[in-house]
């Protein structure tokens, strides 16, 4: 009877011990790890950048900045382009200072040629004179034309 005792209570423990439930979290293949993640500004509210290129090879280039704080700012928009899609050289670069806190925007067009990758690049810099508060940067997916 003792050792039948023991072998239920044997029984038991294992069946506790390894009957553990799990459950399968979602799949996440490398590059998406970490797509949900924004960086934490002080002062910049949001920052975007928009881009396009028409079939004659115009774009319109785009850079906006939101920040609720009464300093300056500065956008920079930077139209880059490469031959493979990883090498990026500048083609082209605007810039516009704001004052007062809000929404801010730059629009600008250009010419491109054909054969190449483009995007924009969008620096924006908070400013109090000329003491750089925070810098941010947005950069647009690249379009082959």
């Amino acid at each position: 009877m003792q050792k039948k005792i023991g072998f239920i209570f044997l029984a038991l423990i294992l069946c506790l011990t390894l009957g553990v439930p799990a459950w399968a979290g979602e799949s996440i293949t490398p590059g998406d790890k970490y797509q949900n993640i924004t960086p934490y500004y002080q002062y910049i509210a949001s920052i975007g950048a928009d881009f396009g290129i028409e079939n004659n090879g115009y774009t319109i280039s785009t850079g906006n900045l939101t920040y609720f704080q009464n300093y300056d700012s500065v956008i920079k928009l930077t139209l880059q382009r490469s031959t493979n899609g990883s090498s990026w050289s500048n083609v082209k670069t605007w810039s516009k200072s704001f004052s007062g806190s809000g929404y801010h925007s730059l629009e600008e067009g250009w010419y491109v040629a054909k054969g190449y990758y483009y995007r924009v690049v969008n620096t924006s810099e908070i400013k109090n004179g000329n003491t750089v508060l925070e810098t941010a940067s947005y950069t647009t997916s690249a379009t082959y034309y």
